[in-house]
């Protein structure tokens, strides 16, 4: 241990700004969810991560350092950052060497959709464009394997003993907070289905959007462009939202899905479970998956059927094949040996079909995970083709600030790997109100009613979770 402090000290001085040391020590088998709501977690950040295909599942709790950043070149100067933060980091195993599991996140990270030309008004006001902050403490758990990691700077005239104590005071406490029960969280339920304090919606405004846009893309101006609304919800007099408890619930309802809860101490929370992923790398292995073409399913009719149907469709599988197309491009020249499978695959959610293309590669060693993200934010999935045109007429059309929906979610490890997603099948949450949004993907020949239809089955899947307790 004294050893480490030392490399972070002489690291710090070499850098001039403090060092980072994280100590590990291995858990006995353990959820990290099963600490969402304990009341040490009160008035912190909090991030609740869940990944099925990968089985990992974390929090992340208090924030040791964060950058915040606004503007155009937020994903180059979180790309620096992030390096410079790996070289300033130090990882240590508390006592045995075999607990340090250096793939545990070393910082969480999100950007907003699309930067704000001005200052945010309303619900998104207080989000910036880009966020990144090293938690304190994460409980981390991947297959059998369950670790805590605590983290503290180190600067160049650090006292070690000094850091050692505040590191061990940390991990005691870390330790008995996931060891033993907290107390009981108020009773939730469910806000009692998807149109329980719904606020009014606007059928009619929706239709001409997509009139307008569908007339657009049949003047050649727009391929694709995806369109998005949001929904909002009241909570009942006397309740307020739970958001650990409905990210709680979308784990639980939607599988094949990664859940995420990013929980701030003001009491407003952007929750989601989203089936999209953005990239994942390991080492040199890239992965990402193209998303796109929807079929609500149906407990009356087959999903073998629905499925086929889902296959056979020409306006899904030309939406689909434009955005597997269009990421392909963006990676070539990040990677080599890009594998891209000529055909979908169908992808069975809670509420719905979708057809989906994965593409692997090898990472060429000049690119980072986060310059991947800047490459291939926004998919035509969540934006439009050509992106530059379909952006703009979203700006000028879409009557909706996305905020961090749809926007790239994730984390990256000291070694750099990791993994975002897209952050749809999203709400944004405060004690009184809640507001989900859903868009989908319009082509020259999309039907307005189809879409409508298309977003609700979306925005099912995020309703039915909301969950209340007593204020």
């Amino acid at each position: 241990m004294l050893a480490a402090i030392e490399r972070a000290r002489v690291l710090a001085d070499a850098l001039g700004e403090p060092a980072v040391v994280r100590v590990h020590v291995r858990l006995p088998q353990v959820d990290p969810w099963r600490l969402l709501g304990h009341p040490a977690l009160d008035g912190h950040d909090v991030v609740a991560w869940y990944d099925d295909a990968e089985d990992r599942c974390f929090l992340a709790v208090h924030v040791l350092e964060r950058l915040n950043v606004q503007g155009e070149a937020r994903f180059a100067q979180v790309s620096a950052h992030a390096a410079a933060l790996q070289a300033r980091t130090v990882d240590v195993a508390w006592q045995d060497a075999a607990d340090l599991d250096p793939a545990v996140p070393l910082a969480i990270n999100a950007f907003a959709f699309a930067t704000a030309a001005a200052p945010r008004q309303g619900e998104w006001a207080s989000w910036p464009d880009a966020s990144l902050w090293v938690p304190h403490a994460v409980v981390h758990r991947r297959h059998a394997r369950a670790t805590l990691v605590v983290s503290e700077h180190v600067a160049a005239d650090a006292v070690p003993e000094r850091i050692i104590a505040e590191l061990e005071r940390n991990l005691l406490r870390v330790s008995a907070a996931v060891r033993e029960p907290h107390p009981a969280r108020p009773d939730c339920a469910p806000l009692t289905g998807p149109t329980a304090g719904r606020e009014p919606v606007d059928h009619d405004r929706w239709q001409t959007r997509v009139l307008a846009a569908r007339e657009r893309m049949r003047d050649g101006a727009m391929d694709k462009v995806v369109l998005a609304r949001a929904e909002s919800w009241r909570a009942p007099e006397g309740q307020v939202f739970a958001p650990f408890d409905t990210a709680e619930a979308l784990r639980k309802r939607q599988a094949r899905c990664t859940t995420f809860a990013w929980c701030r101490p003001d009491g407003q929370a952007f929750v989601g479970a989203t089936p999209e992923l953005l990239v994942r790398v390991s080492g040199d292995h890239v992965s990402t998956v193209a998303f796109a073409g929807t079929a609500r399913r149906d407990p009356n009719v087959d999903d073998q059927l629905l499925a086929a149907r889902l296959m056979d469709s020409a306006k899904d599988r030309h939406e689909q094949q434009l955005v597997t197309d269009t990421i392909a491009s963006a990676l070539a020249p990040m990677t080599r040996s890009l594998q891209v499978p000529s055909a979908p695959h169908i992808v069975a959610l809670a509420d719905v079909l979708h057809l989906e293309t994965s593409i692997t590669g090898q990472r060429l060693p000049e690119h980072s995970l986060i310059d991947l993200v800047g490459r291939l934010h926004p998919t035509p999935a969540v934006g439009g083709l050509p992106t530059g045109a379909a952006l703009r007429w979203m700006a000028e059309h879409e009557g909706l600030d996305r905020g961090w929906y749809a926007g790239p979610i994730g984390w990256f490890d000291v070694a750099g790997d990791g993994a975002f997603v897209v952050a749809i099948r999203s709400v944004l949450l405060d004690r009184e109100r809640a507001s989900a949004f859903a868009g989908c993907g319009l082509v020259p020949d999309s039907d307005p009613e189809s879409e409508w239809t298309e977003t609700l089955s979306k925005l099912r899947a995020v309703s039915l979770a909301l969950a209340v307790h007593p204020a």
